[in-house]
């Protein structure tokens, strides 16, 4: 663990975990202890500058689909990921496939 780390403090609120290498500071993302995976890493960000250029409210129904199947690796969160929203009579569908190793217009999405 680095020296300068409070990593009692780092946890927050959060069940406490053990200290683990390839976790701080961005790799969280990916464990659901700390993270929700890249749906709400980035997607998030996503979907709502869709719902602001749509002049949506918040969705009244979710739905996702996705699992980890690309990575064999530690961590938890879905490397392939489709969610829909629903909201207002409108529907925005949401794909997350940034750390699955696809290929999207002939190139390697990794």
């Amino acid at each position: 663990m680095p020296s300068n780390l409070d990593y009692e403090l780092w946890q927050g609120p959060s069940p406490r975990r053990s200290y683990k290498d390839n976790l701080i500071h961005y790799n969280w993302h990916w464990f659901w202890n700390w993270g929700t995976g890249e749906a709400l890493n980035n997607g998030t960000h996503d979907i709502d500058v869709a719902r602001w250029g749509l002049g949506l409210d918040f969705p009244f129904k979710v739905n996702s689909v996705g699992g980890r199947y690309h990575f064999k690796d530690d961590w938890e969160t879905p490397d392939t990921q489709v969610i829909t929203f629903e909201a207002q009579g409108a529907t925005i569908v949401w794909e997350g496939r940034s750390c699955n190793g696809s290929y999207i217009d002939n190139r390697l999405v990794v």
